[in-house]
């Protein structure tokens, strides 16, 4: 673990900040505590990531106001993949502009899924009208209900 940043898990909703500083403060110096209200977690930040080692060595899976705190690393955030696309084309509002050479929107360009047929149905969501109740094609044979040829 190379971060000075403590992730401090399972944590009693009563636990307060100050109650974690001291907590920690016996294995060096602690620069910032937050613990997220109403979440049961927070953050503790050492003075050196070796002093943070040895408080999550120290105090992972130990009990505090009757609870066993999980202690981890934090890790940096992940990196958002960027598109390539050149800035003012895509889909932002501000940059949205059409160019020389930009193709016109065509009706219903993007859209991959099932188009409704307003032709079957009253609209609503799990409602057949009368016409769809009955097919015009005949019933469908079973496979194994052939007439046999003797």
């Amino acid at each position: 673990m190379n971060s000075k940043k403590l992730f401090v898990g399972n944590l009693t909703y009563s636990v307060r900040e100050g109650q974690l500083k001291t907590l920690f403060s016996r294995f060096g110096e602690v620069i910032s505590v937050k613990v997220l209200e109403k979440k049961g977690y927070g953050f503790v930040e050492m003075g050196t990531p070796e002093q943070a080692q040895s408080a999550r060595e120290a105090l992972s899976e130990t009990e505090f106001e009757g609870r066993n705190l999980l202690i981890d690393g934090v890790r940096p955030p992940l990196k958002s993949k960027k598109s390539n696309q050149r800035p003012g084309y895509g889909g932002s509002k501000e940059g949205s502009r059409s160019r020389p050479g930009d193709r016109p929107a065509k009706p219903g360009f993007g859209y991959r899924g099932k188009k409704p047929n307003p032709s079957h149905g009253s609209g609503r969501p799990g409602q057949r009208s009368p016409s769809s109740q009955r097919s015009s094609m005949p019933p469908r044979r079973n496979a194994g209900s052939r007439p046999r040829r003797s």
